[in-house]
């Protein structure tokens, strides 16, 4: 099987081929990994992924729950990796990247990551450069 590169943009076969083949202790990593990848089409809500992996929204929370983990923290997680990547990897503004990263409003944004990270947007891709 063809595995996915982390900011690598995935077609709903591939999504579904790597949740669907993914071993038990790297779903929640997959996960992420669609999450990403799928983000062309819009964020992807539980579900969407549940049905993307093949089972029902339930079989779907459990199998995090085993890992410890829910769809609520790793969609927050691909964000943070997504946004953390973005702004040390391309020049897109500030306000492309809240919108690439499914925000409505750039502050929104701007305020999340603060909560993440500890700082602005800005000072992270300052730091990089």
């Amino acid at each position: 099987m063809r595995h996915a590169k982390e900011s690598e943009e995935l077609g709903e076969l591939d999504a579904c081929r790597l949740l669907s083949e993914s071993a038990a202790d790297g779903f929640a990593r997959t996960v992420i990994l669609v999450l990403k990848g799928r983000r062309h089409v819009g964020w992807l809500t539980v579900s969407q992924t549940a049905e993307l992996s093949g089972v029902s929204v339930r079989s779907f929370q459990r199998r995090l729950a085993d890992e410890g983990e829910s769809f609520a923290q790793l969609a927050r997680q691909a964000r943070i990796e997504l946004a953390k990547d973005l702004l040390s990897n391309t020049d897109r503004s500030l306000t492309e990247i809240a919108s690439e990263l499914g925000y409505t409003e750039p502050q929104n944004f701007f305020r999340a990551f603060k909560r993440w990270t500890g700082q602005t947007a800005q000072q992270f891709r300052n730091q990089v450069d």
